[in-house]
């Protein structure tokens, strides 16, 4: 389960499809954050792609989830409905979304798009099946906007990047955290826990450095995934 405030930010790229007049679109979420960005002012943030886009971008500086938790907030994404008028607010509630409720996906899709998740599905839904189904052409590990077969067709590509989630940041055993994730970090990128800047609500102690820390050097990681997506659209 995610901590509250689920979404820290999602990056919404659009580039004017010349032949189609229609925009391509990327889309990119990272979880868990709240703004532990370097484009928020903090401090200890190293996330050099992610301050560049929003240098040549607009920064929401009073955006909220729309739940506490990860499942009723993605409904709320994908439907466009708040939770409670979609019965997903309850966190498992498995209660099936009305039929005539469709993924906003869909209707890209009806409009000539092709549309892909890259690859998280949990909408708190007893029919998520559906809503996967009539949403994308394609929700798996591998789906990119380059695999469309018609590559004259315009693309809304959506990226769920999990590595802030609290189970990287806090949960894995730290063995399995330094090979998943900080390894692919340099020297100069890994935090010192004797370095970080704590919030004065928290207690100074080793153990609270070293979870921020932590969750600064999965911040960073994901920095680098969002900078790996960008430099693909980049090429394209």
């Amino acid at each position: 389960m995610n901590k509250l405030s689920k979404l820290a930010f999602s990056l919404l790229l659009c580039l004017c499809g010349s032949l189609t007049g229609k925009p391509n679109v990327l889309w990119i979420t990272a979880e868990d954050m709240s703004p532990v960005l370097g484009c928020y002012g903090d401090p200890d943030a190293v996330t050099p792609n992610i301050d560049a886009l929003a240098r040549q971008s607009i920064r929401y500086t009073h955006a909220f989830a729309s739940a506490p938790v990860c499942s009723p907030s993605r409904s709320c994404l994908i439907h466009g409905s708040y939770p409670p008028s979609l019965g997903t607010q309850q966190m498992r509630s498995g209660f099936p979304v009305p039929a005539y409720m469709k993924g906003f996906p869909a209707l890209l899709r009806e409009k000539g798009y092709y549309a892909t998740n890259n690859v998280k599905t949990d909408y708190n839904s007893g029919n998520y099946r559906e809503i996967i189904g009539s949403s994308w052409d394609e929700s798996s590990n591998e789906a990119h906007w380059r695999k469309r077969p018609d590559k004259k067709k315009p693309f809304f590509s959506v990226f769920n990047l999990m590595t802030s989630h609290q189970s990287r940041s806090m949960v894995w055993p730290y063995e399995r955290f330094e090979k998943e994730v900080r390894s692919k970090l340099s020297a100069d990128e890994i935090h010192d826990p004797k370095k970080v800047t704590l919030p004065p609500y928290y207690p100074d102690t080793l153990v609270v450095r070293r979870t921020v820390a932590r969750f600064h050097d999965c911040v960073t990681a994901m920095d680098k995934e969002v900078g790996s997506i960008l430099s693909q659209l980049e090429e394209d």
